[in-house]
């Protein structure tokens, strides 16, 4: 049983992301039926030399390295470049690709996102006094990873969906929330974003009597006492 529920899933798994690359070659104009899961009791390939060209007659497709990271952004983009459409998006549960979202009131720029995505999509820069949250669409590959590290996720601050969207995937990395970066008192060092302090002095205030108001240490001058003028 353990084994046929195993291949169930695999062939489940195929199905699916085969569904999104026949929605994909329909955008396109292409036929679906150029690619299609085929069993063991099909015989309606048989004696068919196996190919991977689904690009039409008439068509070329610069050859896409189909390894590494980006390796899906590539095959898309390639694919959209041979017919044409460079602007078409696609929201598929099977998309090989996603797009991250933020909404900049409910962001505080902590960075977990940036630092649990295993694909390096988001990345949190600094700029100068300014903390950068970038995204580059060619890299995501949907893992909701990011949503689920965010402590602001239930205010909606970040969200992600299994979207194809070819215009992103070659324009590069993206900033999606700046924010001004707050530095120690003691010693310069950088502390947090400004937007992270003010919610943070938000829920200490909540949980108290009135607002807090938090002095920005780093964390080798917290517990040094400081001289009052």
């Amino acid at each position: 049983r353990d084994e046929e529920f195993r291949k169930e899933q695999v062939r489940h798994a195929t199905e699916v992301r085969v569904d999104y690359i026949q929605q994909l070659l329909r955008l396109l104009g292409e036929s679906p039926e150029r690619v299609r899961v085929v069993g063991p009791e099909d015989t309606s390939c048989h004696g068919q030399a196996p190919t991977s060209a689904v690009v039409a007659e008439g068509r070329f497709l610069e050859p896409v390295s189909l390894f590494g990271r980006g390796a899906a952004a590539r095959a898309v983009t390639a694919l959209a470049a041979a017919y044409g459409d460079k602007s078409f998006v696609l929201d598929h549960a099977s998309s090989p690709l996603g797009l991250v979202r933020i909404v900049t009131h409910a962001c505080t720029a902590c960075g977990n996102c940036a630092a649990g995505c295993p694909s390096g999509a988001l990345t949190l820069d600094n700029r100068g006094g300014r903390m950068a949250l970038e995204f580059d669409a060619s890299l995501c590959i949907g893992c909701n990873n990011c949503a689920a590290l965010c402590p602001e996720s239930r205010a909606g601050a970040i969200t992600v969906t299994r979207t194809t969207d070819v215009s992103r995937l070659s324009a590069g990395p993206e900033v999606i929330m700046e924010d001004a970066e707050v530095r120690c008192a003691t010693c310069g060092a950088p502390v947090a974003s400004r937007r992270m302090l003010e919610r943070l002095a938000a829920i200490l205030g909540a949980a108290g009597n009135g607002a807090r108001v938090i002095e920005p240490l780093c964390d080798d001058c917290k517990g040094i006492p400081r001289a009052i003028a």
